[in-house]
């Protein structure tokens, strides 16, 4: 260290990027562990009706087609139940979202869970699932958004 007045400057080395890497990943694995788990605790105890003003839940949906995507993804396209226009929400393409009965609480376990591929203007929203469920895709259903998932 040299000294300058009172000041004292430390020289700063670079650090070799496979030594960050290694450093930073449990900490992006603590944050990630973090979201998830807020996620979840704030959803099982958030009010659907307040979740939808907030935009985090879309209720009332019905899935209007299926189609099969690539590397063998299968897309819902949702619609509105009770109109021609998506509730208000806060729902991008990529966030990660779960899919269940309108009539379920967020407490209650998913019928599956999924990505936003495609939001058509306010009209409908698609997600692509790895797995879709084997029944439910005829009764009313929500959207609820989740923490995403960070990709290692």
């Amino acid at each position: 260290m040299a000294m300058v007045g009172d000041k004292t400057k430390k020289k700063l080395t670079a650090v070799p990027l496979q030594q960050f890497i290694s450093n930073m990943n449990p900490l992006v694995d603590l944050e990630k562990e973090a979201e998830m788990s807020t996620s979840i605790s704030s959803g099982a105890s958030r009010n659907l009706d307040g979740a939808q003003k907030r935009g985090s839940t879309m209720l009332n949906l019905k899935c209007v087609d299926v189609q099969t995507g690539l590397m063998g993804k299968t897309l819902l396209e949702f619609q509105s139940a009770k109109g021609d226009v998506l509730p208000t929400h806060k729902f991008g393409t990529h966030d990660v979202v779960v899919l269940k009965l309108n009539k379920a609480d967020s407490g209650s376990p998913a019928l599956g869970q999924g990505v936003d591929y495609w939001l058509k203007l306010d009209s409908s929203i698609t997600v692509a699932f790895d797995d879709i469920p084997d029944e439910g895709l005829n009764s009313p259903l929500h959207l609820e958004k989740v923490a995403n998932e960070l990709c290692n």
